[in-house]
């Protein structure tokens, strides 16, 4: 297992590198965000592999963006098969199997809804940032299933992912 410190930091750059991995694929950057796809695989795996439970959020990040058909573009599909090589050749940590469907399907609506309701007024902040997702991290350190450290973790690779697009949307 990572330490503490590492982790986060860990789940703050996985956050970062696949916002900006999103990005350049939209504007068909070429070689470079492909490399950032990498990049983020790469970060995806680490946690995938330290433990059960960043391995659940992870994982569940992963499967519901596909279910939600959100991988969709090129490099973001090379990045899913850089990180499924890298959970075959050098392995990964099995999520708790029942909050990864949780989490999961939390992901899809997630999605789903941030798709549908982004712009109505107040009330799309929840959906804007995806907030299905956080309330039930909360929920699952209240209730004990998760850790409090790597809860924050998750709410750290989040807050970074929201806070790249917001700041790559602003400088271009």
């Amino acid at each position: 297992m990572m330490n503490p410190s590492l982790l986060l930091l860990v789940f703050c750059f996985a956050g970062v590198s696949l916002k900006m991995a999103d990005f350049l694929g939209e504007r068909k950057t070429g070689f470079l965000s492909f490399l950032v796809s990498a990049v983020s695989a790469f970060l995806f795996w680490l946690l995938l592999k330290d433990n059960p439970e960043t391995a659940t959020f992870m994982f569940a990040v992963v499967v519901g963006c596909v279910l939600a058909l959100k991988v969709d573009r090129l490099n973001l599909v090379f990045g899913l098969g850089v990180l499924a090589v890298l959970c075959v050749f050098f392995g990964f940590s099995f999520p708790i199997f029942w909050l990864f469907i949780l989490f999961s399907l939390t992901v899809v609506l997630d999605e789903i809804t941030h798709e549908k309701f982004v712009e109505v007024g107040k009330k799309g902040l929840f959906f804007r940032f995806r907030g299905f997702f956080k309330v039930l991290t909360v929920v699952s350190v209240w209730l004990g299933w998760v850790s409090l450290l790597v809860a924050v973790g998750f709410l750290l690779f989040d807050l970074s992912y929201d806070l790249t697009d917001f700041l790559l949307t602003k400088k271009f």
